[in-house]
């Protein structure tokens, strides 16, 4: 009587860490930038209605909003976003693209949008 084969083989226990380690290396490096835009849609999200920059003018909306990135340890670029001021209201918009490496010639790009309306008066 033959004995039934029970378990799996080598190679598809190769094939299986294989592909946990790609799993593992694409979380390690796409992982961090959500976590920054996790932190970058609080600081826009504090500015919303909150009614703390009433009265306040576009260079102190300004500084705040780079003082909240530092104090988050996330930095943009200024052509990343924008803070407008329109019938008494501001808005400030966060529109970037981070991008980065995942294996050799392999990259990824995210897109990210936020936006907040606020009164300036």
């Amino acid at each position: 009587m033959m004995k039934r084969q029970e378990g799996l083989t080598g190679i598809s226990i190769l094939i299986i860490v294989m592909f946990l380690v790609f799993v593992a290396s694409l979380a390690l490096k796409v992982v961090p930038v959500y976590a920054d835009d996790s932190a970058i849609k609080s600081i826009v999200a504090s500015f919303d209605n909150k009614g703390d920059m009433r009265g306040k003018t576009k260079k102190m909306v300004t500084d705040a909003f780079i003082k909240r990135m530092k104090i988050n340890n996330v930095m943009l670029e200024k052509d990343q976003w924008s803070l407008t001021k329109k019938d008494g209201d501001f808005l400030l918009v966060v529109d970037y693209e981070p991008r980065g490496e995942l294996i050799g010639s392999l990259e990824f790009i995210v897109h990210f949008h936020h936006e907040a309306k606020f009164a300036a008066n």
